[in-house]
């Protein structure tokens, strides 16, 4: 048998090397990361906001399982999607005054940080197609009458973003697997389980994950210059 060179080729060892210096500087850094100071509010705000969307998956199937196609003479479906959209507008609202008091605390306007981390970052690269093919997948299951697997799908898009986001974000809150994987196998599981309850899977795939975004929070110290 030929035996196993000890040694990688100068060329490969170099290359190598090269890559564990830029994870220990990227490392070095994550834990005072500016982008930690607009995330770490986004984590309260989800935490927060679980309890309003287990809340709401319960409602909604709740809704769906009552008899007729009207709910206080409105379609079933205009009353679902007028409450789930006022509820995402007002988190999302919140979430934007969040991060424009702290970007002003700062010193530093938090559209134009974002945007150019945006364009250039491997960010675009990364969530454009992941984005698309969740949106194509969406309207591909709604044709097909199988709505009830659109949050599954959609959150395994969610859960592979979060899994990748450490490559190209050195923050210590994307340094940790577990809502990531929680989405990513919690979506894949929910594709093929209980197709007549999708609110409940609402309920659990993403209140869950805001759950678990929220406790990332507590779990690490807050940027030195917060």
């Amino acid at each position: 048998m030929t035996g196993q060179p000890n040694e990688w080729p100068e060329e490969l060892q170099t290359a190598l090397d090269d890559v564990r210096r830029m994870r220990e500087v990227m490392d070095a850094v994550a834990g005072n990361h500016p982008m930690r100071q607009l995330i770490r509010p986004s984590l309260l705000v989800a935490l927060y906001a679980a309890p309003l969307i287990i809340a709401y998956g319960i409602w909604a199937q709740w809704v769906v399982n009552q008899p007729g196609t009207t709910l206080w003479g409105w379609s079933k479906t205009t009353v679902l999607w007028t409450v789930g959209l006022v509820f995402m507008a007002v988190t999302k609202g919140i979430q934007l005054a969040l991060f424009a008091q702290l970007s002003r605390a700062k010193g530093y306007n938090a559209s134009r940080f974002f945007g150019k981390l945006f364009w250039s970052s491997g960010y675009v690269r990364l969530t454009v197609p992941v984005v698309l093919m969740s949106v194509v997948g969406s309207v591909a299951l709604a044709q097909a009458g199988r709505s009830d697997q659109i949050v599954p799908l959609v959150s395994m898009g969610v859960g592979s973003l979060l899994l990748a986001y450490p490559l190209i974000f050195p923050v210590l809150e994307f340094n940790t697997i577990g809502p990531g994987l929680y989405c990513l196998l919690g979506g894949g599981i929910g594709m093929f389980v209980f197709p007549g309850y999708s609110f409940y899977k609402l309920a659990i795939l993403w209140g869950g994950f805001c759950i678990w975004c929220g406790l990332i929070s507590f779990r690490f110290p807050k940027p030195k210059d917060t």
